[in-house]
């Protein structure tokens, strides 16, 4: 559970005599303690207009003629301590894991303090110099309330006439810092779905990054995966000295550790209708091979384009195209061609794609090399768009397949009714032709529902048809 100042992310790993394999990760490249400083530094900045002081030569600290501070002040911000403890004190009026339909998706407080209501009713913007001091402020008061129950926040002479003191309490810091906390709660669960696991099966859940030192944020992990935390490592120091055991591990010089990583996003290729079809899923471990066999939709098609695709939508346009290469095979009735396709990922992340024709045994490779580097904030796009869009996305796949469907069957059952005219009854050929207008209808409209109603309507009317043909077909060989 890596929560840093602007990043946050959830790593699964399975540990095994040396062998570290990712099960799956999941994150924020734009959710951490810095969402908290903001939020904090706006509450201050709130909290703060029934209390602003106006200097004046009676300040503890005066300003001399010159502008200059006397010895001992400063105009920086100063946060001083009391009733230190490190019992983390909760609002009572916090639930601490909220269902997974209710999660907060942004935090209470607006992220951008510029004003500030002087007792007259002025309003004041604050300058870029006055926001980070503000800011830094902010900061150090969380960072002290994370061993403290209560702090006071200082800031003299902040803009012109404005000075800050205020009072805050651990209590305060997480009522604000909680609904920012929470928005990892269902980043964690897609996690664990992707890995296939429950909270309960995890046996560490091991803290890193300067945020995990907040009290709310361990009590929320510990409620959260139901187990106390793991504190053994250095939060600020975790990620790069992982960084330099995978360096290690590269140049060869741990050859008793092995790490298995995934793939971060689904890989696969353009089929006919333009959808996406899958050959290895996301978070698959590599090194990964995998392979289906693949046909030509079209009578007399002489080759096939193979358009490599990355990414987590039902329709090839909406993924990312990684390449293509075209495979020739001889001239074939529709569904008679065969190809096989596979996809390879090795130990260093290389994807190597092989296209075969059965038939001529002719063959096809494509070498892509950044199918596995992408960065964080990429997939965060990719897979917040396969969210949002999953219901748009899947009915637009059913619907296509339908489409397709109903493309190649309603010439197959024209072509039926005129091969069995003389033994089909009038009323059963009327019948079959206004099922068969019901698809043309539907198809046009781009009903999806309609689309399936009328077509399983059809196939079941049809039924007579296609056991006719098959009769015939034998008597025929007969």
């Amino acid at each position: 559970y890596d929560l840093g100042g602007g990043t946050f992310d959830l790593s699964i790993l399975q540990l095994d005599h040396g062998i570290f394999q990712v099960l799956s990760t999941h994150g924020d490249t734009h959710l951490g303690g810095d969402d908290i400083d903001r939020a904090l530094a706006e509450f201050l900045l709130k909290k703060s207009s029934s209390e602003i002081k106006k200097p004046s030569l009676s300040h503890k600290h005066p300003v001399n003629p010159s502008g200059e501070y006397p010895s001992g002040a400063t105009n920086d911000q100063s946060v001083s301590n009391s009733a230190c403890s490190s019992k983390s004190s909760l609002p009572s009026s916090i639930s601490y894991l909220p269902s997974p339909a209710v999660t907060p998706a942004s935090p209470a407080y607006s992220l951008q303090p510029t004003a500030s209501i002087l007792p007259a009713g002025r309003i004041v913007t604050l300058s870029s110099i006055a926001k980070n001091r503000l800011h830094q402020a902010a900061r150090k008061a969380k960072e002290e309330l994370s061993s403290s129950e209560s702090t006071i926040v200082r800031l003299p002479f902040l803009q012109e006439e404005i000075s800050i003191e205020v009072s805050l309490t651990r209590q305060e810091l997480e009522a604000i810092a909680y609904p920012i906390i929470q928005r990892t709660y269902s980043l964690c669960l897609r996690a664990l779905a992707d890995a296939k696991l429950k909270a309960s099966d995890l046996d560490e859940i091991i803290l890193v990054g300067g945020s995990t030192r907040m009290p709310l944020v361990r009590t929320f992990v510990q409620e959260l995966f139901g187990k106390t935390p793991n504190l053994s490592q250095h939060p600020d120091e975790a990620v790069a000295l992982g960084a330099v055991l995978q360096g290690a591990l590269l140049e060869g010089n741990l050859p008793h550790v092995t790490l298995l990583d995934i793939t971060p996003l689904s890989l696969g290729i353009e089929t006919f209708g333009g959808l996406m079809n899958v050959i290895i899923p996301r978070n698959t471990t590599i090194p990964t091979k995998a392979g289906e066999m693949f046909t030509n939709a079209v009578a007399g098609q002489s080759a096939m384009r193979i358009t490599l695709l990355q990414g987590e939508r039902e329709l090839a346009a909406d993924n990312w195209k990684l390449g293509e290469l075209e495979i020739a095979f001889p001239p074939a009735p529709k569904g008679a061609a065969r190809v096989g396709v596979q996809f390879e990922i090795d130990a260093d992340g290389l994807l190597h794609v092989l296209a075969r024709d059965i038939a001529s045994g002719k063959e096809k490779l494509l070498e892509v090399r950044n199918a596995i580097e992408i960065s964080d904030e990429a997939v965060e796009s990719m897979l917040a768009d396969s969210l949002e869009h999953a219901l748009e996305d899947m009915d637009a796949r059913i619907f296509t397949e339908a489409r397709l469907k109903a493309e190649e069957m309603l010439p197959a059952v024209e072509k039926a009714l005129t091969q069995l005219l003389d033994e089909i009854p009038s009323e059963i050929q009327a019948l079959i032709r206004s099922l068969a207008n019901n698809v043309k209808a539907a198809l046009q409209s781009q009903a999806t529902t309609q689309l399936k109603k009328a077509l399983q309507e059809l196939d079941e009317a049809t039924q007579p048809l296609a056991t006719l043909l098959v009769e015939r077909a034998l008597n025929l060989k007969a």
